[in-house]
């Protein structure tokens, strides 16, 4: 696993769920490799993806939270801060770039698109006061009265907020992609492949 500095940058190159993701080095080793760190956003609790071979479903609003992350994040170089570390996992603040320049804070983002509840960060050991964490927790809870209060995500009631397929297979067929490939021919698309 990558060591990360208590801040800096790194580019996701894998979302595995609405809180987790894979951080790698912006710049290669000598010798070529880019190693992973597990990321995973301080203060935010998300619903858990389910497991097809195990049998258990996504918790309503796995999925929603996984896609809203995946489409900020994936291939992209984002800032990190790191709160606190275990030996198999970096807990922290995600920061990404919106398109019109502006910096985003991810944890804060995700709560107040209604696609997590806020998790009280585990002090340091010592339980040293930390205002960081501090002022962190009180954000996230600023945008969850927020997430609330215009019903968002999973806050919305009775909207279900589960996924309806399993693979892009039962939604496409190999000829209606190849129909769709030759309506954009000549013309750039934008697209995320993992």
């Amino acid at each position: 696993m990558a060591v990360l500095p208590k801040s800096g940058l790194g580019i996701v190159k894998q979302v595995l769920s609405g809180d987790s993701l894979f951080l790698t080095n912006p710049s290669p080793k000598p010798d070529g490799s880019t190693p992973d760190a597990l990321f995973t956003l301080a203060g935010v609790a998300v619903p858990r993806v389910g497991n097809p071979r195990a049998g258990t479903p996504d918790e309503p609003g796995a999925f929603p939270a996984r896609m809203w992350l995946r489409a900020k994040t994936v291939g992209q170089q984002c800032k990190f801060d790191v709160l606190r570390a275990t030996p198999d996992r970096y807990f922290g603040v995600l920061y990404a770039k919106r398109e019109d320049g502006s910096v985003e804070n991810l944890n804060e983002g995700l709560v107040a698109a209604g696609l997590a509840q806020v998790k009280a960060d585990k002090p340091a050991q010592g339980g040293a006061p930390d205002p960081v964490r501090d002022s962190l927790n009180e954000l996230l809870n600023e945008a969850l009265q927020s997430a609330k209060a215009s019903c968002a995500g999973v806050h919305a009631g009775e909207a279900q907020l589960v996924r309806s397929q399993t693979a892009a297979g039962e939604q496409f067929t190999n000829d209606e992609l190849q129909a769709y490939a030759r309506t954009c021919e000549g013309g750039r698309l934008k697209v995320l492949v993992e």
